[in-house]
C-alpha cells in the first residue's frame, strides 16, 4: 500500500527542491552579473564562465511561408535581430 507518509515525504522532497531550484536561480544570477563585471574566479577545481545562446525565431512563419513562398520568409528571418540570452555556468574539473 501505498501510505500517506509516502506521499506527503515526496510533496516535502518537492516543496524543497523548488525551493533550492530558486535559490540557485538567484545566486547564478549573482554570478552572472558578477562574471560580466570581468570578475575573477579563483583558481581550484571548480570554474565558472559565461554561456550565450542565440535564435532567431518568428512565430508566423510557418502560415507565412504557406502563403509567400520560404525565400521572402527567410529573407525576412534573416533581416531579424537574433534573441540573445546569457547563463552563468559552474564547471568541475574531471579528475
Amino acid at each position: 500500500m501505498i501510505t500517506q507518509k509516502e506521499l506527503k515525504d515526496i510533496e516535502r522532497m518537492a516543496d524543497k527542491a523548488e525551493k533550492l531550484a530558486q535559490e540557485s536561480d538567484v545566486e547564478r544570477a549573482k554570478l552572472l552579473a558578477r562574471l560580466e563585471a570581468k570578475e575573477e574566479v579563483e583558481a581550484g577545481p571548480f570554474g565558472a564562465h559565461i554561456e550565450s545562446s542565440e535564435r532567431r525565431s518568428v512565430s508566423w512563419k510557418a502560415e507565412f511561408v504557406k502563403r509567400l513562398g520560404d525565400g521572402l520568409a527567410k529573407e525576412i528571418q534573416d533581416g531579424t535581430e537574433p534573441h540573445r540570452s546569457f547563463r552563468a555556468v559552474v564547471t568541475k574539473e574531471s579528475k
